[in-house]
């Protein structure tokens, strides 16, 4: 039953980004046409540009001729690619379904770094360091899950010279806010209880940070100021993240029946709330083989226990408790937690494999993900120690930077090869953004959340969907444009038609989705789930009208 589930979502994933990529290449001229364009290359100086004439007609409808604007397919003249390996010709009799092919792969990529080597490296600098469960969610975990928004975006400003950063964070957004949500209801067996709390603070907060950015996108240009904004704003989410639990307790005193319907909000439970952070996911490359472990209720509970032992009895003596208000039932709980902890750890270093050392095992289907995956693995289990190794955790500051860089050469692949494609069939880089990549690098955030709400965890599922969307819009669209800035011009102009009405459309839909959850008395119900999909169609219809000027954009 698992493989069969696990088999139509990968399916409806496949379909979903073909469709995507398909019905626009059809929109756009198809493999008939070439594509050429005033281009500059890394290994190419400005003065041996070539200039040859597209034959592709301009779509520019709204504008005169000779008036593009920004409409329609608009290839950037100074993005730092490599030249292409194949010519148009050459890209029209096929060579371009290598293109499509890598990108795909490169989206398997960033999930594999990202789930094998980054979140656990982050798991592990926020029990080194102990961190605020509250703190370490609202940064490093959201870092985790929107790495690769982050550093699309950084690559578009800075590389591509395009809008593909903004226009994946905002499709990202839109696909993690509508599509997600939608899956999560689908796969539950029954309907699922929300959690009043963190769904409000979060669509608050989210809320205002769209507002911001659809009144920067008004002029087409966002100033050094308004990223700077952008980015304080997330300072004070959080500041605010660290005092949640007092704001969360004079919530409920003011709204006591929302508290009634909430489920166990201890700690960890707030920590694993975030999606791929839950310290007993099923990892995604062996949930890709299909070891998928259904823990039992008595496995459940013993999760929930937080791992604090005889560390919380020397925090409370450290504070000046007198030895003696500590009493014997106390001090037991926390030694057999603390030898509960041995056992668990021990456990841990006994039931590590070696993904790569042990080789392709089980079934047919597993030895064909293993066989996919080990080109990409071996590399990066050369070059990064892995952290779900227990004799190599204490390397994880090297983890962490090693991550990171594969992170970016993963990114830099998928953007270029995407520009490539969006070149090929006149399809602007901010609409590849907003269809294509936003679904792939949103691929693995829809697995973990698809699963968690199998197991009845509605709440990690609309909090992940939501509290990473205040990372993306906060963190990876103002970094870049303030690291831009810096050095070039005070402001960084936004090329893409309709991006601000884009913005604005997920504000609006964003609310929609706050008011169908309070509709349906905080229950994730089939129904809903139905609602979402419609909206993110049409969410995606119209931007697609905007950004070929279809329909002119107000903003």
């Amino acid at each position: 039953m698992l493989t069969q589930r696990r088999s139509t979502i990968l399916k409806c994933q496949l379909a979903l980004v073909s469709a995507s990529v398909f019905s626009l290449y059809l929109y756009y001229g198809g493999a008939g046409e070439t594509s050429g364009h005033s281009s500059r290359h890394l290994l190419q100086t400005q003065e041996d540009e070539t200039i040859t004439v597209s034959k592709r007609p301009n779509i520019s409808l709204g504008e005169e001729e000779g008036d593009q604007g920004s409409c329609g397919y608009q290839p950037s003249d100074s993005a730092l690619f490599p030249p292409n390996t194949f010519s148009d010709e050459q890209l029209g009799q096929g060579a371009i379904v290598l293109y499509i092919l890598g990108v795909l792969y490169m989206f398997y990529a960033l999930a594999i770094i990202c789930d094998h080597f980054f979140v656990p490296s982050l798991e592990t600098i926020i029990e080194k360091f102990d961190i605020s469960q509250d703190v370490a969610g609202a940064t490093l975990m959201a870092a985790g899950g929107s790495a690769p928004e982050l550093f699309t975006s950084i690559i578009g400003v800075f590389i591509a010279d395009s809008d593909v950063g903004t226009g994946t964070i905002v499709g990202s957004a839109v696909f993690n806010v509508l599509f997600v949500i939608a899956a999560c209801a689908f796969a539950s067996v029954k309907a699922l209880s929300l959690t009043a709390w963190p769904l409000i603070r979060d669509t608050t907060f989210y809320s205002i940070a769209l507002a911001l950015l659809v009144a920067f996108f008004n002029d087409s240009k966002v100033w050094w100021w308004e990223a700077l904004i952008l980015f304080l704003w997330y300072i004070c989410y959080v500041v605010f993240m660290k005092f949640n639990v007092a704001a969360e307790t004079r919530f409920h005193a003011i709204f006591p029946s929302l508290k009634a319907q909430e489920a166990d909000t201890d700690d960890d439970n707030r920590f694993r709330a975030w999606g791929r952070f839950d310290p007993n996911r099923t990892p995604l490359f062996s949930w890709m083989q299909g070891q998928v472990k259904v823990s039992s209720k008595v496995d459940d509970i013993e999760q929930k226990i937080p791992r604090k032992g005889i560390h919380e009895l020397k925090k409370k003596l450290e504070k000046g408790q007198e030895k003696e208000e500590i009493d014997a039932e106390e001090t037991e709980k926390a030694v057999e937690e603390e030898e509960g902890n041995a056992m668990m750890d021990t456990q841990d270093q006994d039931d590590y494999e070696d993904v790569v050392c042990t080789g392709p095992t089980g079934t047919v289907y597993s030895k064909l993900i293993w066989f996919v995956t080990m080109p990409l693995m071996i590399p990066m289990w050369i070059t990064t120690p892995d952290p779900n190794n227990p004799s190599r955790k204490k390397f994880f500051a090297m983890t962490f930077i090693m991550s990171i860089v594969w992170i970016m050469v993963f990114s830099y692949l998928m953007v270029w090869w995407t520009t490539v494609i969006g070149n090929f069939a006149g399809i602007p880089d901010s609409v590849m953004g907003l269809t294509f990549l936003a679904a792939g690098t949103s691929v693995p955030d829809l697995i973990t959340s698809v699963i968690v709400a199998k197991q009845g965890h509605g709440d990690m599922a609309v909090s992940s969907s939501i509290g990473s969307n205040i990372f993306d819009v906060c963190i990876g669209l103002p970094v870049p444009w303030l690291l831009y800035t810096m050095f070039n011009d005070p402001y960084k102009t936004i090329d893409a038609v309709g991006m601000g009405c884009n913005v604005g459309m997920l504000f609006f839909m964003l609310i929609l989705v706050f008011v169908s959850i309070m509709s349906f008395k905080w229950k994730m119900t089939k129904l809903m789930g139905g609602i979402m999909l419609v909206l993110y169609a049409v969410f995606v219809t119209i931007s697609l009208l905007f950004s070929f000027c279809i329909f002119s954009c107000p903003l």
